[in-house]
């Protein structure tokens, strides 16, 4: 898991080092462009996050360990958020 740089103002609703539960959807990813704004990227290992955990972008450029229910897990960068239902 990666943490952030202890210069990094620790703000919005999601903390380091705190566990979360939901349900994870996937999408097609394309070309790993999101509404980041990072471009385009060879390392698809991305995520959009919901609507209230992204923050109006707060989220963008943080990583989360994603775990599944049979102990796999990836960690991933949040490029994008999802739109509200």
């Amino acid at each position: 898991m990666r943490t952030a740089s202890t210069t990094a103002p620790l703000t919005g609703r999601i903390k380091p080092g705190t566990n979360y539960r939901g349900v994870a959807t996937s999408y097609d990813a394309a070309d790993g462009n999101g509404a980041c704004l990072y471009g385009p990227s060879g390392d698809l290992m991305i995520a959009a996050m919901n609507h209230t955990d992204y923050e109006s972008s707060k989220a963008c450029g943080s990583y989360a360990l994603v775990l599944t229910a049979n102990g796999a897990s990836i960690t991933v960068r949040i490029v994008n958020g999802c739109p509200l239902p």
